[in-house]
């Protein structure tokens, strides 16, 4: 019964290699139980089923098609390899770049939970967009044209040339619209 289950592997692995969905299925079919073991051995923030399936048809697949039957059982070898790739995406969820992702809540957990009080949801809703039209509104045209430059939106020859300014006039005017923008974003909290 084993070398029949060995010859039933080996067609199967050679028709993966031939990019055949069928028995890429019934390959991920026969070792369920194996995949079954690494996902709940491994928890990924945001991995369903459905995603675990999918790294395990690929890791299948990826398998099938540079496996050596001089290396041992493909069973064995599929199992590695799927165990390295959890491992290595949750070394990804886990870096430290990403920690602060780790914490993020959904807004309708939020609403739910009444994790937050009135002041801080009205916070999240109102647009900043409506800080920034009250800002702009608030510059003179020379602020206007140092806070183009500031922003990367015109060099300085052409601010200069704007402003019909000198470059201390300038950096003038951009100190008054750092002052400004902090002020009105002080007077929103």
């Amino acid at each position: 019964m084993k070398k029949l289950n060995a010859e039933n592997e080996s067609t199967l692995i050679t028709q993966i290699k031939q990019k055949d969905n069928d028995a890429l299925a019934k390959m991920c079919q026969k070792y369920a139980p194996m995949i079954m073991n690494v996902k709940r051995r491994f928890y990924l923030r945001d991995f369903d089923d459905d995603d675990w399936d999918q790294e395990a048809r690929l890791i299948c697949y990826e398998s099938a098609v540079i496996y050596d039957e001089k290396r041992g059982y493909f069973g064995s070898y599929f199992k590695v390899r799927l165990m390295n790739h959890a491992r290595t995406l949750l070394r990804y969820e886990l870096a430290q770049r990403r920690a602060a992702h780790t914490h993020a809540v959904s807004y309708e957990q939020i609403m739910t939970d009444e994790i937050v009080n009135q002041k801080q949801i009205t916070l999240l809703i109102d647009p900043i967009s409506d800080v920034y039209r009250a800002y702009v509104k608030s510059l003179s045209p020379l602020e206007q044209i140092s806070n183009l430059y500031e922003l990367g939106l015109i060099d300085q020859e052409a601010a200069l040339e704007k402003g019909k300014c000198t470059v201390k006039q300038l950096m003038q005017a951009k100190s008054r619209c750092k002052q400004k923008l902090k002020k009105l974003l002080m007077d929103q909290e």
